[in-house]
């Protein structure tokens, strides 16, 4: 049995455990057993987060490690701004919007760099803090938080709704800006490398993905700076996505979902199937009150609990898109390799439809991926006005 076998074997028998320990309190026993075993997984994994063992099979994706009879689904907005920064309405306003429009997570990334005061608003002077903790602003207190060498990085609410995971964030200036969360990083000042923020976030062991990308790309801010901008965007994320594990993604919203894709299709091509990239979608909001193509994430997983999310972002375990009321349900998204067959369970929608390599080439919940050639394959989930993205499936 080769050393890959033995570490992939380890690492099934305790990965569940590494997702509870690396949260505990400083000093606890236990973490340095975390260290041992985050040590297998990265082995294993060859250095990059995802489903245990991904080579094993002929289709990679990042629903292969659900549970489906156990697992939930959770609406989330990982990107918003309140008042503490450019945004509209203070952190309470901010929240009670999300709550009650039924949301199960949300992570408030204010740039903390900078406040433009209104006629009428109250004056507020900039931070270089995120906007934490939420009981700063709100007449209650969290029933459950978690914490990574001291420094707290989520609560849950129960008396919010039907309970809310708070995630510490914030959006990290300069451009392109990183959404970062599951930390405590502030404002990094313009003359830090974009190098030096991600490191700042690795080393805290929060996540991070980059925020509308479509800013940057053709009829955004570096068609002055580039002859060709979306490939220089291509470039750009591609290099530190592949280089640090704790950046995540890119993430899409309502002003140019298509474009949006093309990246992150081009993005998966240039890296490779060995390499992951998650598809994020957030509606950005600056006030209180939701548009009505307000994008937003649906979280595949088993409890909400810091772990549980932090663990389905970075595998990116989730559809994202357009938010529809009511939902749709997802029973299981599933491979079956004896009949190369992709399957969608799900209820509450219209319309699937398969694209591969940017072209609609199937239709309904199966997808018989032997019949078709290329690489890349994913599904767009339609309900009455509204769009859902899976996440990709790579081709071996």
């Amino acid at each position: 049995m080769s050393w890959f076998q033995e570490d992939e074997k380890l690492a099934r028998r305790i990965s569940p455990l590494w997702s509870t320990m690396r949260f505990c309190e400083p000093g606890c026993a236990c973490r340095e057993d975390a260290r041992f075993v985050e040590s297998i997984e990265i082995r294993a994994r060859f250095g990059k987060p995802g489903p245990i063992n991904p080579m094993a099979s002929n289709v990679r994706h990042p629903y292969e490690g659900i549970h489906w009879e156990t697992v939930d689904q959770y609406v989330a907005n990982l990107h918003c701004h309140t008042m503490m920064s450019d945004g509209r309405a203070m952190p309470d306003e901010m929240i009670e919007c999300y709550v009650d429009a039924g949301y199960d997570v949300l992570a408030l990334t204010d740039h903390d760099s900078y406040h433009k005061t209104r006629e009428g608003e109250p004056e507020i002077e900039p931070t270089s803090e995120p906007t934490w903790p939420w009981s700063d602003w709100l007449d209650t207190t969290p029933s459950r938080t978690w914490s990574q060498e001291g420094m707290e990085t989520a609560a849950r609410y129960d008396d919010l709704g039907n309970g809310v995971l708070a995630i510490r964030g914030n959006e990290i200036k300069p451009s392109p800006e990183l959404v970062s969360l599951f930390n405590d990083c502030g404002y990094l000042n313009a003359e830090r490398a974009r190098e030096e923020r991600l490191e700042f976030i690795a080393a805290r062991d929060g996540l991070s993905f980059w925020a509308h990308p479509m800013d940057y790309l053709p009829g955004g801010r570096w068609d002055d700076h580039f002859d060709d901008s979306f490939e220089r965007g291509v470039e750009v994320y591609a290099e530190h996505l592949a280089s640090f594990q704790h950046n995540c993604g890119v993430e899409m919203q309502a002003k140019d979902p298509a474009m949006a894709l093309k990246l992150y299709e081009e993005l998966l091509e240039k890296l490779g199937p060995a390499e992951d990239v998650v598809l994020f979608a957030n509606d950005d909001a600056h006030r209180a009150g939701l548009d009505d193509d307000v994008m937003f994430n649906l979280i595949f997983a088993p409890e909400l609990t810091a772990p549980a999310i932090y663990e389905a972002l970075q595998a990116g375990r989730m559809l994202v898109g357009e938010r529809s009321d009511p939902l749709p349900r997802i029973h299981e998204i599933s491979v079956d390799e004896s009949r190369e067959v992709i399957r969608v369970d799900a209820e509450g929608y219209d319309s699937i439809s398969w694209v591969c390599d940017g072209e609609t080439v199937m239709t309904g919940p199966r997808y018989e991926y032997g019949s078709v050639e290329g690489a890349t394959i994913r599904f767009e989930l339609r309900t009455a006005g509204s769009t859902l993205y899976s996440q990709a499936f790579r081709a071996q």
